[in-house]
């Protein structure tokens, strides 16, 4: 019995493979999602500089060239939500609880959403690099865990209070 060549066995499985793509194509298209209601849609941006960078005296300018507050332009864009670092007791105070505060307060007042994302550092912190704040730094780990529960307790009440 004649075996098939290899190169020839590689152009009919090659082949076979196109028709039936083919054909599911054809015959099967790919479903499209139902798009999400809008209320569902986050439009976020990061603006936790956003207080530093106003206090700067820095101005900012909408697209036309007028200078606008920039939680107006970006509202104005489609935004809908804003996100805000909280870091437990910053160096300088920015991103700290009293500017956070204000600074959500102001967004709220916009018709904006905030994201709070808390930062259990007095600095950046992500995955690899996580520095606890100087106030828990030599606590031993149950002292360590209730600081922890405690200062999250505060900003879920502040929260809850609407002062966040």
């Amino acid at each position: 019995m004649h075996q098939p060549s290899g190169r020839f066995f590689t152009m009919f499985i090659s082949l076979m493979l196109a028709l039936v793509s083919t054909a599911c194509k054809e015959s099967d298209p790919e479903p499209s999602p139902e798009p999400a209601p809008e209320k569902f849609i986050i439009r976020a941006a990061d603006l936790s500089f956003l207080p530093e960078i106003e206090q700067s005296g820095t101005v900012l300018y909408n697209q036309a060239g007028n200078a606008e507050d920039m939680l107006t332009t970006l509202k104005n864009a489609g935004m809908n939500t804003v996100r805000i670092r909280l870091w437990k007791d910053p160096v300088d105070g920015h991103s700290g609880f009293a500017e956070v505060k204000a600074f959500a307060n102001r967004v709220r007042q916009m018709g904006l959403k905030v994201w709070l994302t808390v930062h259990y550092s007095d600095t950046w912190a992500d995955p690899g690099h996580q520095v606890p704040p100087a106030a828990w730094k030599d606590l031993g780990f149950y002292l360590l865990k209730d600081s922890l529960y405690q200062y999250t307790a505060s900003v879920v009440r502040a929260i809850d209070r609407g002062c966040l």
